[in-house]
């Protein structure tokens, strides 16, 4: 890894940060998506989603 780091790096260097950080975003809710539905706990997510509790707490360690 950190012997490949500097090459993607350095071919990374021509693309804009918008985009870069658009394609994380755009391909981890994609592959979590994936996730939840492989592992069979699409009613346990529905159910965090709707807790106002959770939810707060969600968005409190995300921005930390």
């Amino acid at each position: 890894m950190w012997g490949f780091a500097p090459l993607y790096f350095k071919l990374l260097k021509a693309m804009p940060a918008q985009e870069i950080l658009l394609h994380r975003i755009v391909w981890s809710v994609l592959v979590l998506c994936i996730l939840v539905l492989v592992s069979g706990k699409l009613r346990q997510v529905k159910a965090a989603v709707t807790n106002i509790k959770v939810m707060a707490i969600l968005l409190v360690s995300g921005l930390l």
